[in-house]
């Protein structure tokens, strides 16, 4: 309890006119540090609008749940503008309100100072901040960065984040790829060799390079060689240089192999699977010696090179056949990752409205829903790459406003009204649970209510047109008069 008395005298009257303020700035701090006592188990938010970095009293603090939902405000001495607006935002979501997501905020935070006062983000408007007040001492969430699920566990002191940046923005919230980046990152600094497999379109490259941003030789050269794309009687002068006069119309100044032009870095060979035999013998003895010896050349070279190799190929089966040898495969197979097809992984919509996002950028070009169900419905061997494609190339045949079938390539088009075309539109609203079937079916409620008009429909959700076509797209919802 805080308690301040004064006599009737005037000079008794004035020094409680002055002790007033740092009254009301102690009351206010009780206030603040009973809500954090209080909601001690959550992330607690700040907001202010003010432009500076450091702690005011001025402020509105949120408690924040593991789904991101404000369950509490504290805002009753506060004269931050946003003051009729607080209680509105209790039940919200931190992303519909703020335009940043709970896990984003939390992954910045890590990455910052370790005081946790830090300002992580401003409006729109560059007004509000809003920052992380205060965490528990162990964060109880599991995290979505860039739709890859990782246990935070993050203490307050912790500085390092858990998944490296070019590892998280491999996307997806698949349980194979998942466990593909936690096994890359127990071994990300070690000099292990990873072999990646997977069909055309899958990603390999992706990984390979993010692996490589991700590991301790980020700073070095990383050099791919398509061994499929390289005609046999060159791969060898390629792979390992050569020296000047080696043979009938080599340069005069000879050439650096790209396994020397890997040192220090990684050397990621692609479609290892079709790489001649008679070369194979010789990328053993590079792997094993770590020596490279030009053609032409009698001095040897020493490499410090990571290899990342990729396949879309069986391995084995070469290996069976005779046409891979098995001791090479020993030495390049130390971790193996199998990439899911697009058409096998269970993120597959979020997979596909993620691409379709990253194609949109700015422009609101909605998709219809027969458009929607032919991306869901059709095989995709070209699995990732194909749909990049197909989204890019749709965009650009569409009217600006949206994309409809006439836009899309025959192939689909035609898969759909093919013998069992149809058979699995069943699959355009995902699996949900009860929280997003709730939000969906208030989606849904309102859409109706509003006739479909989505600018009224999104103004009284208090969300962005853009955030209410993902979220219909992510629910299944689509009209074709939206």
């Amino acid at each position: 309890m805080i308690d301040s008395t004064y006599s009737h005298s005037g000079y008794a009257k004035s020094a409680y006119v002055s002790v007033m303020p740092l009254l009301a700035q102690l009351a206010r701090r009780i206030e603040k540090k009973y809500f954090a006592q209080n909601y001690q188990d959550h992330v607690i938010l700040s907001v202010n609008r003010l432009n500076d970095y450091v702690d005011y009293d001025d402020e509105a603090l949120f408690a924040i749940n593991e789904n991101s939902v404000i369950i509490a405000a504290e805002f009753a001495l506060t004269k931050c503008t946003i003051g009729d607006a607080c209680g509105r935002l209790v039940g919200a979501n931190v992303r519909d309100m703020f335009d940043v997501s709970l896990d984003k905020m939390l992954d910045d935070h890590h990455r910052a100072e370790k005081s946790h006062s830090k300002s992580l983000f401003r409006n729109a408007g560059g007004r509000d901040v809003l920052r992380v007040f205060s965490l528990p001492d162990k964060v109880p969430f599991r995290v979505v960065m860039n739709g890859i699920l990782r246990n935070t566990s993050h203490s307050r002191d912790e500085t390092s984040v858990q998944v490296h940046d070019s590892l998280l923005a491999l996307s997806g919230d698949d349980a194979v790829v998942s466990e593909n980046i936690c096994r890359i990152h127990k071994v990300l600094n070690k000099n292990i060799s990873i072999l990646l497999l997977g069909e055309t379109g899958t990603g390999k490259d992706t990984f390979a390079r993010a692996i490589h941003r991700a590991s301790d030789r980020r700073g070095k050269p990383f050099i791919a060689i398509n061994c499929a794309a390289i005609p046999e009687s060159l791969i060898e002068s390629e792979l390992f240089g050569y020296e000047p006069g080696s043979f009938t119309g080599a340069s005069r100044a000879g050439k650096q192999g790209k396994v020397m032009a890997a040192n220090g870095g990684t050397l990621f060979l692609d479609e290892i699977g079709d790489m001649p035999a008679a070369l194979q013998g010789r990328l053993l003895r590079v792997l094993e010696e770590r020596e490279v010896t030009p053609l032409g050349a009698t001095k040897v070279n020493p490499v410090d090179i990571r290899v990342i190799s990729a396949t879309n190929k069986s391995i084995d089966a070469l290996v069976q056949q005779g046409s891979f040898r098995i001791d090479l495969l020993y030495r390049i197979n130390d971790v193996v990752l199998s990439l899911p097809s697009l058409r096998e992984r269970s993120d597959k919509i979020r997979l596909i409205e993620t691409i379709y996002q990253q194609e949109c950028g700015a422009a609101e070009i909605r998709m219809s829903a027969d458009v929607w169900h032919i991306f869901l419905d059709y095989s995709w061997p070209g699995n990732i790459r194909e749909l990049r494609s197909v989204i890019r190339t749709a965009l650009a045949l569409s009217d600006g406003n949206a994309i409809g079938c006439e836009d899309l390539p025959a192939r689909l088009v035609e898969a759909r009204d093919g013998p069992h075309g149809g058979a699995a539109t069943s699959a355009a609203t995902p699996p949900l649970n009860d929280r997003d079937a709730l939000e969906r079916n208030r989606i849904l409620s309102e859409l109706e209510h509003h006739h479909w008009r989505v600018i009224d429909t999104a103004k009284f959700l208090k969300v962005s047109r853009n955030t209410l076509y993902r979220k219909m797209r992510l629910y299944g919802i689509m009209a074709d008069n939206v």
